[in-house]
């Protein structure tokens, strides 16, 4: 196809900019997914002022030396809390960032290499997802050229294959990380591989309406759980017990929208974990390719 009818035919521009809004934000969010899991081997979380900070990270480390400063008490809690702070923002410096001043593409590459060493992702999916991030920095930098040219079934495989590794770096970090330190225990249905974050389900559920066609069930599924909290909370105004979202659905859209809803009025006020016991049977598997 041409420029041409890439650029002004309303069809073809609308499945080129979802395919490209689509990979940057799932490109985004995966970065920020393999920072996160490893700075968590390398940190605790923190509360200070009211936030939540990772022990590693520069404003946590900045707020304590601030109050110091101002002699605020107790002083001594506080230094003793600085000194481990930087004791561990040292030794993650060392084995994940390195010596260069790019800490941030260091980051990335040095959190990917840890996972490649404790089994995580493999060399060659290491090596894929660079190629990724280079497509990424190209539909960013050049994104009218690239609608132009038009996008194709490269890059919606990209996109699957990047979601299937963000779903899998996922579960192993709340098999790794969560479910030792809460003392998780799974339904006996669920394997740990199979658990999926919450903002899995979400990315894939928006794959799904995007890509698959399912936009029609999932509004079904969303107007029907929103009919059923309308009803539930006129029950609950008028004295009787109701538990929100209890009824289960038999359609795969539907049992999305209620464990996500489930879960972000039940987290608590920690770092949510934000995963889902369910078996990818119930959200319909990983999502096809194109």
């Amino acid at each position: 196809m041409s420029g041409i009818d890439n650029l002004f035919q309303e069809e073809t521009l609308l499945s080129n900019i979802k395919i490209a809004a689509y990979f940057i934000l799932l490109y985004e969010h995966f970065e920020d997914v393999v920072i996160s899991t490893v700075k968590e081997f390398y940190a605790h979380d923190c509360v200070l002022n009211g936030q939540l900070f990772l022990s590693i990270d520069d404003a946590y480390i900045q707020c304590l030396e601030k109050r110091i400063e101002n002699g605020e008490k107790p002083c001594t809690h506080l230094k003793h809390s600085l000194v481990s702070a930087m004791r561990e923002r040292k030794i993650y410096k060392k084995e994940i960032l390195g010596s260069k001043k790019n800490e941030d593409a260091k980051a990335l590459r040095g959190s990917l290499k840890w996972l490649q060493e404790h089994y995580v992702i493999s060399e060659e999916e290491n090596e894929l997802i660079f190629s990724i991030r280079k497509r990424r920095n190209t539909l960013v930098h050049e994104l009218l050229k690239e609608i132009g040219n038009g996008l194709d079934e490269q890059d919606i495989q990209m996109i699957v294959k990047l979601l299937k590794l963000q779903q899998r770096i996922n579960a192993w970090r709340v098999k790794q990380i969560d479910m030792p330190i809460m003392e998780i225990k799974l339904p006996k249905e669920v394997k740990p591989d199979d658990v999926m974050g919450g903002d899995d389900a979400v990315l894939e559920s928006m794959f799904r309406i995007l890509f698959c066609g399912e936009g029609p069930q999932f509004k079904e599924a969303l107007e029907k759980e929103s009919a059923k909290l309308l009803f539930k909370q006129q029950r609950y105004r008028i004295g009787q017990k109701s538990h929100l979202f209890s009824a289960k659905s038999e359609r795969p859209a539907t049992q999305i929208l209620t464990r996500y809803r489930q879960r972000i009025r039940g987290r608590q006020i920690c770092r949510p974990r934000n995963f889902i016991f369910l078996s990818r049977e119930a959200t319909a598997g990983t999502p096809p390719a194109r």
